[in-house]
This record gives C-alpha cells, sequence and structure tokens, in this order.
C-alpha cells in the first residue's frame, strides 16, 4: 500500500468507525502526517525531475553525436555567422571558447580538433538592490534595467 491508498483508507474508516474524539484527532493527525509526508515526496521527486533536467541540459554533446546548429548572423562579431561554444579537443586539457561558423570549430587563428562541445553558461550578472523590470534598454547595452525606472547609468541617452 502506498500513501495516497494509506490516507484514502484512513479517511474511509474515519468516517465509519465509532471511535472516542481523542481517537478520531489520532487519526485525522496520521493523515495528516502522511499528507504532509506525500507533499514533501513530490516537492522532492520535483526537484530531483529539474536537477537532471538541468544536467541534460549542461551535458557534453560529442561531435560524432551532432554538432550545433548553423549560425545565423550575429551582431556581436559584426554580422559575421559564428557563435561561441564551450569545447573540449582531442589530447584533452582544459575545455576552452572556439568559435563555430556552420562548418569547423576555430580558436581565431586555427581549426580545432574538437571532440565535444556545449553551449557557454550565461554570464554572471550581479543583482542589483531594487527593482528589476523587463524592459530592454536603449542604448542597447545588453543589461537589464536595474529599476523600473529605467537605466541610470545611461540617464543621459534617455534625456534626447
Amino acid at each position: 500500500m502506498n500513501n495516497q491508498e494509506a490516507i484514502k483508507a484512513m479517511h474511509n474508516l474515519n468516517m465509519v468507525l465509532s471511535i472516542t474524539p481523542s481517537e478520531r484527532e489520532a487519526v485525522n493527525m496520521a493523515i495528516a502526517a502522511l499528507e504532509e509526508q506525500q507533499s514533501r515526496r513530490e516537492w522532492y521527486q520535483k526537484g530531483y525531475a529539474d536537477g537532471k533536467k538541468d544536467a541534460e541540459n549542461d551535458r557534453w554533446v560529442p561531435v560524432e553525436e551532432r554538432l550545433p546548429e548553423v549560425p545565423k548572423e550575429n551582431p556581436v562579431f559584426d554580422g559575421k555567422e559564428l557563435e561561441l561554444y564551450l569545447v573540449t579537443s582531442r589530447g584533452g586539457g582544459c575545455p576552452f571558447r572556439a568559435f563555430w561558423n556552420g562548418k569547423e570549430f576555430t580558436d581565431g587563428w586555427m581549426k580545432c580538433d574538437v571532440t565535444a562541445w556545449q553551449p557557454l553558461p550565461e554570464p554572471y550578472r550581479p543583482e542589483e538592490e531594487g527593482e528589476k523590470c523587463d524592459a530592454e534598454c536603449i542604448y542597447n547595452c545588453g543589461n537589464e534595467c536595474p529599476a523600473a525606472s529605467g537605466c541610470a547609468g545611461h540617464e543621459e541617452v534617455r534625456e534626447e
């Protein structure tokens, strides 16, 4: 019998049994404890599933399995069709960043003999005190506005 079945059985027993008020209270406490345990179990299972999903997204992809998608024009690289990835190469060593042009990986100087790749993580952005809004900075600096009033660092641009 699992927790759900036990909870249901105890609710049914609680309705049909002729028991004293203190015994009924004990049954209700047992039901509450089982429900709490079930709720906590579901919460842990969800956390485990979310962590597993994140780990799958952060895993290395062998080049034999697949290559990244062909990149589109990237304004960061003057409109060139490039994307950056974290890669490992034959011979081991530390992972490093490399450009992907849709055909090959390069370190900017020469072709890299890549064995596996993964997308770069999101860059670190310290939490600002106060509110944040989803508005894009009109200066196109790529930063989130630190407050609903806009980017304090670019107020001179807003006034123009």
